[in-house]
């Protein structure tokens, strides 16, 4: 029988894991958003686990060995590139990989039972946090022209002027990206009825958001799945999904002329890659900085330009005309090239080597587990071609709950 009652460091787990939604809650002078509620709770069960655990009792991983790995190829990048910028993104880098191994650790001490009630009330909370986040940011600015909780867009790409649900997210994307994490817990840990699909349908479709494709995607598939038991179909459902964001992201289809259209300049160039009668189709910000990123990692392959140095070589390129000069220079954001092209190639080493060792957890965890975290990998693997995700906090406490099943 597993009792109800939770202690301090089961709690701590729980929100530990649901601070992840709040990115964007507290602004601190001179830190701004960088000290948050996880970096808060970190600190208090990483003191919690230093004072309880015995050290030679922990095991290592083969997720762990490559998180190993990739904290040498960091070292290795600030000894090529010692600058101040690298360091401080370095450090940035390293609290995560420690965050994925505090996590997978902690649950990992925890018995089958005690692990699944944690995981349960973690799903539950997190998930009607961002569904309340969603209604409530909607509610607020449309009645009341409250915009704590939305971005507003004028000229948007196919829509024209719009709002967009950011809950405490700094953007959309990352809200649609933590609730498609945590409804994938609810499936996983919990239970997630028609009423619960329906509620995550209806915010997705109304976020306006792309990667909402895919989330709604993987709701049909749990449908497909746990009624008809189609699982290659609704595998393939979201990997198709998954493809035509990523075409969505990096291309507009439109029939109108962008010329001289200063808003839609700042999206997309004005030199169509393809045009048929009146369609055309036009590269975007995301295409060039990934094709920045392919470019800058052929040039610096085996050193890479410096984590945290991507955007001043961008604007490297932008004066040397590589780069569209009307578009704005930005962090890489694809989790590839993007990070290739600042850590060398040895960073593909690391990649393949994780994705290796996930396919080994992942075949090894029960059955019913199985499916669900299959989707949210998926979901991750195409996110991860038009965001800079790797700074997701919820993208390493998930492979923390991942490991643990190892």
């Amino acid at each position: 029988m597993v009792r109800d009652k939770l202690d301090l460091k089961q709690i701590l787990v729980i929100l530990l894991i649901v601070s992840s939604i709040f990115s964007h809650l507290l602004f601190l002078p001179k830190l701004a958003y960088k000290l948050q509620l996880t970096e808060i709770v970190f600190l208090i069960l990483s003191l919690f686990f230093v004072y309880k655990t015995r050290f030679d009792s922990i095991r290592i991983t083969g997720m762990d060995k490559s998180f190993i790995f990739f904290i040498l190829i960091l070292i290795l990048n600030l000894t090529m590139h010692f600058e101040k910028s690298v360091l401080t993104d370095i450090i940035g880098f390293l609290y995560l990989v420690v965050l994925y191994f505090l996590l997978s650790k902690v649950l990992n001490s925890f018995n089958k039972e005690i692990k699944a009630l944690i995981l349960k009330y973690t799903a539950d909370i997190g998930f009607w946090i961002l569904i309340g986040i969603g209604i409530l940011g909607f509610l607020l600015y449309y009645f009341l022209g409250y915009s704590k909780f939305v971005l507003i867009y004028h000229d948007y790409p196919y829509f024209g002027d719009v709002f967009r649900i950011k809950g405490f997210s700094y953007s959309p994307n990352l809200y649609i990206s933590l609730l498609s994490f945590f409804t994938i817990l609810k499936y996983s840990f919990s239970r997630l009825n028609f009423y619960h699909i329906f509620a995550v349908f209806t915010i997705a479709f109304m976020s306006l958001t792309k990667e909402a494709l895919i989330l709604i995607s993987i709701l049909f598939a749990i449908e497909l799945y746990r009624k008809l038991a189609y699982k290659k179909l609704a595998l393939a459902l979201v990997i198709l999904s998954g493809l035509i964001y990523v075409i969505l992201s990096f291309f507009i289809f439109t029939t109108k002329t962008v010329k001289n259209n200063i808003e839609s300049r700042k999206v997309f160039t004005d030199n169509p890659v393809y045009q048929y009668n009146k369609l055309k189709i036009y590269p975007t910000t995301y295409f060039e900085v990934i094709k920045s990123g392919v470019k800058m990692t052929k040039e610096n392959a085996l050193a890479g330009v410096g984590l945290g140095n991507f955007r001043k070589e961008l604007k490297i390129y932008k004066q040397n005309g590589i780069y569209p000069q009307y578009f704005q220079t930005y962090d890489a954001l694809d989790s590839y090239t993007g990070l290739a092209s600042q850590l060398g190639i040895i960073y593909f080493v690391f990649l393949l080597s994780l994705i290796a060792n996930i396919r080994k957890v992942v075949n090894q965890v029960p059955t019913n587990l199985r499916f669900p975290l299959i989707l949210f990998l998926i979901y991750i693997f195409f996110e991860s071609f038009a965001l800079g995700n790797y700074h997701f906090r919820h993208y390493y406490i998930f492979l923390a709950i991942l490991n643990s099943y190892d």
